[in-house]
């Protein structure tokens, strides 16, 4: 399906907000009949939908009911946050008889700003494979998923799993979505997969190697040019990636230099987004795992 290079437009509207777009336009679908890059073409569309918004517009309860519904999805939970819509953590659980999506938002206000940029190191203690080693994590993302995990989140998926218990759980995000996901990847059991788009790291290597010893080969990792956010926080701070690394877009030099561990805010007042910035842009990972 070829969408619109409009997607691609490097602008700072289309950095923070996701443009009009039809979401999973080429569906219903069973994505148990999907190759792992059909898979990825829905879990985008799942993790930019999380947003809830359209060209800078809230999406009202019809068109999202449309779009699960065009998506294959029979049943669709959404957390108290977003149904009030507060600022904070967004996150929805769609699923039918055969599969499910975990879906986290990612950045998109100041408060989710600041959680970004809260790089400590903690102590993550409630992975489903416990390692020998300390699991450190960002403390910021951490903090976040826990306000929804054991109160909302958990059960969302225990309950679907006790009625499907082979069924396949897709965990997804975009940004600080990503983070969550991987997060809440690793700290689930069975049939699971994750996939992220413009995922900043999160842990040391011990919490990666926990995360893969749950999900196994299926954790795919989208990385649009020389997208900023993915070269976030430094290695120097003990931060790494882990899972199947999928480059998309340009293959360009980087424009920001991360090696210090610091970055030049002057970025922030050009006109337009450096490169680097535009290629976390949600329309852009829309574009490409599309195409």
């Amino acid at each position: 399906m070829s969408k619109s290079k409009d997607l691609l437009n490097p602008t700072w509207t289309n950095l923070f907000q996701v443009p009009v777009y039809p979401y999973f336009e080429d569906g219903p679908h069973d994505p148990h009949s999907f190759s792992p890059e059909m898979k990825a073409r829905w879990m985008v569309d799942s993790a930019m939908l999380t947003y809830g918004r359209a060209g800078g517009k809230r999406l009202n309860d019809k068109q999202l009911g449309e779009f699960f519904r065009r998506g294959g999805f029979t049943h669709t939970i959404r957390n108290d946050t977003w149904l009030k819509n507060d600022a904070g953590c967004w996150a929805f659980f769609a699923s039918n008889d055969d599969w499910a999506v975990l879906s986290f938002r990612g950045t998109a206000d100041i408060k989710d700003a600041l959680t970004d940029a809260d790089a400590t190191m903690y102590h993550e203690t409630n992975l489903a494979h416990p390692p020998s080693e300390r699991a450190m994590v960002h403390k910021g993302f951490l903090t976040y998923l826990n306000r929804m995990w054991f109160s909302e989140v958990l059960g969302w998926l225990d309950a679907y799993r006790l009625s499907h218990p082979t069924a396949e759980i897709f965990f997804t995000g975009h940004s600080l979505g990503g983070a969550l996901a991987t997060l809440a990847a690793g700290r689930y059991h069975g049939n699971i997969s994750l996939y992220t788009f413009g995922c900043p790291r999160v842990g040391n290597a011990v919490f990666s190697d926990a995360v893969a010893e749950a999900v196994g080969e299926k954790w795919f990792r989208y990385v649009d040019g020389n997208d900023v956010v993915t070269r976030m926080p430094p290695v120097a701070l003990d931060y790494t990636h882990g899972g199947q690394r999928i480059h998309v877009g340009s293959n360009d030099p980087p424009f920001i230099g991360m090696e210090s561990g610091k970055v030049d805010l002057a970025q922030f007042l050009k006109p337009e987004p450096v490169p680097d910035l535009a290629d976390h842009s949600p329309g852009r990972y829309l574009y490409y795992v599309w195409e």
